[in-house]
């Protein structure tokens, strides 16, 4: 596969996955304020909270990088993104604990996937013509993020405020949720079609991973 095309995978991808970030990432807070009534201070630390998380696990996902390529670290943690929107459905007025849960897991995948993302922006634009295909990565990027927040709000103003579907009461702003879920899983298909070279196997650093993770969590004590 020649340069043109690694970075046109990648286009599309950033393209595409901007475009369904967007249809839920300008809400959020929103939402906290207007249908779960935390109050300023809690959306505040929510952000300071995904913000430090984000920190944290920087320097990991760094290590990775290095270790394993950006493109085993994109696919998994874009992934996991995709399900951060839905996690958004479950917090009520009066059960906010899984905003904890969506702050930890929000802070450390965006943290792996800010940080390959860049890397495959650099390594896949000829040095010669690196400022063109920065901008260009740049422009699709923020061209999907402007068009679908757009789209959002415009579905959002024309959905009932609240409405019953399976026995529960629901806000419009969930149903943006879910579609961005959605989206953001189907743009993550995409990064399968992204070539490194010289990266990992995916499947390799998903266990490598998952075993990690197992390893961190407390183990009964024998007998």
């Amino acid at each position: 596969m020649t340069r043109a095309s690694q970075a046109r995978a990648f286009l599309w991808y950033l393209l595409a996955w901007n475009s369904a970030v967007a249809l839920s990432a300008s809400f959020f807070s929103f939402h906290m304020l207007s249908n779960l009534r935390t109050g300023f201070a809690i959306a505040a630390l929510h952000g300071v909270a995904v913000a430090a998380v984000r920190i944290i696990s920087a320097p990991l996902w760094g290590r990775a990088v290095d270790r394993f390529g950006a493109r085993p670290v994109l696919v998994l943690c874009s992934f996991g993104i995709a399900a951060v929107p839905a996690m958004w459905l479950l917090p009520t007025p009066a059960f906010l604990w899984p905003l904890a849960l969506e702050a930890a897991l929000s802070g450390a995948l965006w943290g792996g996937h800010g940080i390959a993302a860049m890397d495959l922006t650099f390594q896949l634009s000829p040095r010669a013509e690196r400022p063109f295909y920065l901008a260009v990565f740049a422009t699709a990027g923020g061209l999907g993020f402007a068009v679908a927040s757009m789209l959002a709000g415009l579905l959002a103003s024309h959905l009932p405020g609240r409405f019953d579907l399976l026995g529960e009461t629901w806000a419009n702003l969930h149903v943006l949720f879910m579609l961005s879920a959605l989206a953001r899983l189907v743009a993550s298909l995409l990064t399968l079609r992204i070539q490194e070279p010289g990266a990992r196997d995916v499947r390799a650093f998903v266990i490598i991973v998952v075993r990690g993770a197992a390893a961190l969590l407390p183990r009964r004590a024998a007998g």
